[in-house]
Order: C-alpha cells, then structure tokens, then sequence
C-alpha cells in the first residue's frame, strides 16, 4: 500500500501549501486509516491544462507542452506540488513534481522551435524540498528566453515560489497570489492509541531519533528544533520572493502569509497587472515576436505591465557604447541600472493601481483592465472612462453570447487579422486622444 507514504509527506515536515488545501489532502487520507481530519471542502480544482485545448493547428513540444504556432510553449502548474511523483501518481495523475517541471522547462528553453514560455498556474503550494531549486532555475534561464506567468486563479506558496521566479506575473481580477509562509504539523495517536489499549515501544540510538513518533509525546526541544526549521525555510522563502520581485525582504514577510487578489496583489508588488490567460498569452507572443524581430523593447502599450530585467537588459546590449569593451559593467553602472529597472516597476505598479481606483473605473471595471493593459496613462484612463458609458447588468443573451467568437472582417476591417480592435483605442480614437492623455490635433 502507497498510502502511508502520503501520509508522510503530509506530516513532520516543511511544507508551503495554502492550509485549506492541506486540510482536504488529510482528510481524504484519514478516511483510509479510519481516522477523523475534519477540514474545509477540497481545493476547487485545478483548471484544465491548456494542452487539452490545443487545436488550431497548435503542436506539441518535444517533452509535449503545448506549442502555439507562433512558438509560444505553454507549461501547467497545477495541483498539489511535490519533489518527486511516487509509481502509484502514473495510474492516478497524482500531484505535479517539480522534477517533471524541471525537464518540461529545460527542453523548452533549448528547443529552438520556442520563442517564449507561459506558466500556467493554478496551485496551493506543496512541499517545500525541491521548490527552490526551481524557482532559482526559471529564475536564470528566463535570462535567456522570456518566462512569463498567470496566476489562473491561484498562485500560492510553493506555486507563487515558482510563478514569482517568470520575468512578469499576471492575474486576472479574480485571482489570488501570496500564502507566503511555511508550516510544520504534527498528529499525535497517543489518545486514541490509549483509547484502543495499544502500546508502543521503540528501542533507539540517538536523542532525537524518535521525535515526532506519532505514538509519543512530543517533548519540548522537538518543538523548537521543528520552529527553527520552519523559520529557516522561511527565510530562504522570502530571500527567493524579494530578489524574484525586486521587493524589500520586510515588505515581503509583512504580508504575513496571507492571500492577496486581483488590484491588491499588482498594488503589493506581487504581480505585474491585471490580464486574463487570453490575453496575457496574446501579450507574450506580441513581445517574443517583437523581441526575435529585433526591437529593442516592448513599449507599455504592447503588454499589461512595465518593462522589467529581461527587456532592461536586451535594451542596454543594443544601445551600450562601442566604446564599452569589457562584456562585465562596473559595480556603479550595475546599481545604477538596477536602481532605474526598480524605478521603473514602482512607477508602473502605481500606474496601475491608480487607474483601477479611479472613481470613473466603477461600474466599467472591464474598460480600466483594458486601458491598464493598453498602457493607457492614468491622465488618458480617467478622460476615457469618464466618457463610456457604465456596464449594464448582464442579460440571459449576453451569457448566451460570451461564448462565441467575432467574426473576423478580413482585411480593410479596421482590425489585426482575426482580433477585433480593442475598445480602449476605438474610444481613444473617437475623442481625438491617445492612451498618454494627448490631444489628436
């Protein structure tokens, strides 16, 4: 039986995983050992893999992502995350490892078939051995192919670990991020097992070998070594979030563990903007054709968020002097550089949030997404929505129709082929400005 090995990764180790999640894993296990783990229901579900969606002419990549024609591979991060998956997973799905991750990823950064990689995630966290080392690799390769992420519609703990790492994190307004923390539980048999009339007796070499016996009291030293172990990994938890997130590691620790969504997250630092899977894989291929194509950058008009370390570096190759020879800038240019790509964030962080608190944003939530991911500037933003009318309430025909697609009007249309022409720049155009609140003159 594999059982009792789940029940081993559940108990008397570090773990980074949403606590309602957790809850729901014991308790299906407890049902098995004919034990009471009384918990909240069970984690939504995760969302369907966007490979079993893929059609359209969309192919696989070598370790079998799927892969838009424009070269965009798509990696689900879904479920509970483990270190490694156990024999009994293969017949059962059973949680993700990051192991498996790991290999997905490596083969899309190496193949040449993929321009950019988009994680999808939709995950409580998991154990906590093994995540880092994760996180530290999508962190380095994303310097040499763009890694993005969304949160759709859950990005948690060990999950936000790895989704922190991508070079822009998005949400959409619905979704949550943060959960950064770590615990340590313990269940104790020894009631039921004096209910029961069993006794144990352990016969062992070492203090400290039987601690946390579930058979045995815990003595108080077991208790502060297993503190001390839970603030380690902590400590490394929030290191690896300030340096993925360019953030203070206080900022970081004072989000004391909770769940953040939508505007806040983006507001908090923990995410880049406001988009929808659609759109910010529409997004992503506009910039890895943009950036294979040789421009410099992706202006904020072409992406929901600001330009973070990956453009800021392909942007400083193009335009460093010739006269720069040695390939390693020095210490000042480097902090000057790093303080300017903060700036930068910061400012774009507030654009955002400002334009999603306008008063004029209320009653038209899904024009101010827009115009936020449009690149709109706050001046533009106000101007725009003060001028569109508010959002009805929706009707039984708009459900019936969200569904189904536009028609594509060909060219001469007035729109890219097969996308219709997005409503913030229609209205922009209508009232002779442009998203950076100039007036068409």
């Amino acid at each position: 039986m594999k059982l009792p090995f789940l029940l081993a990764r559940a108990f008397n180790a570090p773990l980074m995983i949403e606590p309602r999640k957790l809850a729901s894993i014991t308790a299906v296990l407890g049902e098995r050992f004919g034990l009471d783990f009384r918990g909240p229901a069970d984690w939504p579900g995760a969302a369907p893999a966007l490979e079993a969606q893929a059609g359209g002419g969309e192919r696989k990549t070598r370790a079998g992502l799927r892969l838009t024609p424009e070269g965009v591979a798509v990696l689900p991060i879904t479920g509970p995350l483990v270190h490694r998956r156990m024999p009994m997973d293969a017949e059962s799905g059973g949680p993700t490892a990051y192991k498996s991750l790991a290999f997905q990823l490596k083969d899309a950064v190496e193949d040449p078939g993929v321009r950019a990689i988009l994680l999808e995630v939709d995950s409580p966290g998991g154990e906590a051995g093994g995540v880092f080392q994760l996180a530290d690799w999508i962190y380095q390769a994303r310097q040499t192919k763009p890694i993005w992420a969304i949160a759709n519609e859950g990005a948690y703990s060990a999950a936000y670990a790895l989704a922190s790492a991508a070079s822009r994190l998005l949400l959409p307004a619905t979704a949550g991020v943060g959960s950064i923390g770590v615990f340590w539980q313990h269940m104790s048999q020894v009631k039921f097992d004096q209910a029961v009339g069993l006794e144990y007796l352990v016969i062992q070499a070492g203090a400290r070998k039987n601690d946390f016996n579930p058979h045995f009291e815990v003595d108080s030293e077991a208790v502060a070594w297993a503190q001390a172990e839970v603030e380690r990994t902590y400590g490394v938890f929030v290191a690896a979030v300030a340096r993925n997130r360019s953030l203070d590691e206080q900022a970081v620790r004072d989000t004391e563990a909770g769940l953040i969504f939508g505007p806040a997250a983006v507001e908090a630092g923990l995410a880049d903007g406001i988009a929808g899977l659609d759109q910010a894989l529409a997004d992503l291929t506009d910039y890895a054709t943009n950036r294979l194509g040789g421009a410099q950058g992706v202006s904020p008009a072409a992406g929901p968020t600001v330009t973070r370390k990956e453009e800021a570096d392909m942007t400083a190759e193009v335009q460093k002097p010739a006269a720069a020879a040695s390939n390693t800038p020095a210490p000042e240019t480097q902090a000057q550089a790093q303080a300017a790509r903060d700036e930068a964030v910061q400012a774009e962080r507030q654009r955002v949030a400002a334009i999603l608190a306008l008063p004029e944003a209320k009653g038209r939530e899904a024009l101010a997404q827009e115009l936020v991911s449009q690149g709109a500037s706050v001046e533009a933003a106000q101007k725009l929505l003060a001028a569109a009318p508010a959002q009805a309430a929706e009707t039984p025909l708009d459900r019936a129709m969200r569904g189904v697609p536009n028609p594509s009007v060909g060219a001469g249309g007035g729109a890219e082929e097969g996308r219709p022409p997005r409503l913030a720049a229609v209205m922009a155009r209508r009232l002779g400005l442009t998203l950076d609140g100039k007036e068409v003159r």
